[in-house]
């Protein structure tokens, strides 16, 4: 959503209150894109406390599908975020906080873009005793084992398990 703020600028003091949403219904992060399950309207405030600057600030959040981090089964995680930014409408076009200001327009999308990113969690778990995926068959052992041998032997004990093969060819 584009937000014409022009008439907040204007005047010094003026605030004006806004309702919008997240409307991709995709999330695109590092790990892929997630499907957005919900995204429910909240007010964002913008304030001109200064001749071209503007402050925001709102609270919201949004559902995502994420997969788990050990199953791959996708979990409905809420992500909460808050807004608070203070950006000059005049600033360098090369400064990193306009990244969401053109000329006197916001764009929602990329300032809720970039504070959902900075909310996500480094880790998404179904449950937290998760059992994660099969390494042999990809089958997941939360819903019951797969019959696979799992066994890694431990590599600082291959010099030990050296000198037992040889001891039982020798006998």
């Amino acid at each position: 959503m584009i937000l014409d703020i022009s008439n907040e600028l204007m005047d010094t003091g003026r605030s004006k209150q806004y309702t919008v949403s997240y409307e991709s219904d995709t999330f695109s992060y590092r790990d892929g894109d997630f499907r957005v399950v919900s995204s429910e309207p909240f007010e964002l405030r913008i304030v001109s406390p200064t001749k071209n600057k503007i402050h925001i600030t709102g609270s919201g959040s949004i559902i995502l599908a994420i997969p788990c981090s050990r199953c791959l089964e996708d979990v409905n995680t809420v992500i909460p975020f808050d807004i608070d930014e203070e950006v000059s409408v005049d600033a360098d076009d090369n400064d990193e906080e306009q990244y969401f200001i053109e000329s006197h327009y916001v764009d929602t999308d990329k300032m809720l873009y970039t504070e959902i990113l900075l909310s996500m969690p480094p880790k998404v778990l179904c449950k937290e005793d998760c059992k994660g995926i099969c390494t042999v068959c990809g089958h997941n052992l939360n819903d019951g084992e797969c019959g696979c041998d799992r066994f890694v032997p431990d590599p600082r004990m291959s010099a030990i398990n050296d000198i037992f093969e040889q001891f039982s060819k020798n006998s």
